[in-house]
């Protein structure tokens, strides 16, 4: 972050500045370069507004500031309807997870830490104001070897588990809020791409009652396609929670904070601590006992219910 100094700013050579512009432009990931690039377009604009000349803290924290009472909690809505809402989300614990720290009155050797992290055990959950959706709990030991805890859940294993464990266990008309994880954006119908046919697009743009005119080029169809898309994306999840009477809300990408469940797991050291000897579970199954996590045993969850989705 620069200094508050607008003078600092002012002394830095405009082709080191330039470097910098486009630096930054490099590392920006292709797909989220349009959406960077319209925000910094609207910054500029609150600048010049306001007579601002320098990219100071303190001129970011006044543009965020002011941003901050536009913005609305996509759940507010729901929760003034009296909704239930319920936050999804899934972490990982090894399975020889100890505390970093004990007491001993030293007559006792030391206890060691084991050397290695053992299996790796996939935690999923769902919960709200009320605490952990009855049921919900679901613990199976990894099979990925990427690294990665998100490789090991797929479509076929998430939807089976929201059928089985969480649709079943809710009240009516929930909304249910996720990440833009992979498994969660799976689409129903396939999507037109460039390479699409010009009669498939033309049906595509009919089915959604998109005005277009048929007489257009391929890419100038499916130019008016991309427009629409995020409108008219059909997802499998969307489709099965809504069977249930449900909904589906999406985070927005890499604002994982807007998730109270995000809260939970950064306590799951003194979750797991107290916890984990009362966990029964059954590695080669994934079976096992929610009473462990019982939200009466530890009340860490509802003391962040007052924090927006």
């Amino acid at each position: 972050m620069e200094s508050d100094s607008d003078e600092s700013f002012l002394c830095i050579p405009e082709e080191i500045v330039k470097a910098a512009s486009t630096a930054t432009l490099n590392l920006l990931p292709e797909k989220s370069k349009g959406q960077y690039l319209k925000e910094y377009d609207l910054f500029i604009k609150w600048r010049v507004e306001k007579q601002v000349c320098s990219f100071t803290e303190r001129v970011l924290l006044a543009y965020f500031e002011e941003k901050s009472k536009q913005w609305k909690s996509p759940t507010l809505g729901y929760k003034k309807e009296g909704r239930n809402i319920v936050y999804i989300d899934e972490m990982y614990i090894h399975s020889s997870h100890t505390q970093e720290k004990g007491w001993t009155d030293k007559t006792l050797k030391e206890l060691q830490k084991p050397i290695g992290k053992g299996k790796r055990l996939i935690i999923v959950h769902a919960g709200g104001k009320s605490g952990f959706v009855p049921n919900a709990l679901l613990i199976f030991p990894s099979g990925s070897k990427s690294g990665d805890y998100h490789h090991d859940m797929n479509y076929e294993n998430f939807s089976k588990w929201l059928e089985t464990q969480v649709l079943p266990n809710l009240p009516l008309r929930s909304v249910l809020l996720v990440n833009n994880a992979l498994y969660h954006n799976v689409k129903l119908l396939q999507m037109p791409v460039s390479s699409t046919r010009k009669e498939e697009m033309i049906r595509w743009l009919q089915d959604k009652n998109i005005k277009h005119d048929p007489s257009l080029t391929k890419p100038e169809l499916y130019k008016i396609i991309k427009q629409n898309k995020s409108k008219n994306i059909p997802y499998k999840i969307d489709h099965l929670v809504e069977q249930y009477g449900h909904v589906i809300l999406r985070l927005p990408p890499y604002h994982l904070e807007f998730n109270p469940i995000e809260k939970i797991w950064a306590l799951k050291e003194h979750l797991l601590d107290n916890a984990f000897d009362r966990l029964a579970f059954t590695v080669n199954t994934g079976e096992s006992d929610e009473s462990a996590f019982d939200e009466s045993e530890d009340s860490s969850y509802e003391e962040n219910d007052d924090i927006d989705g």
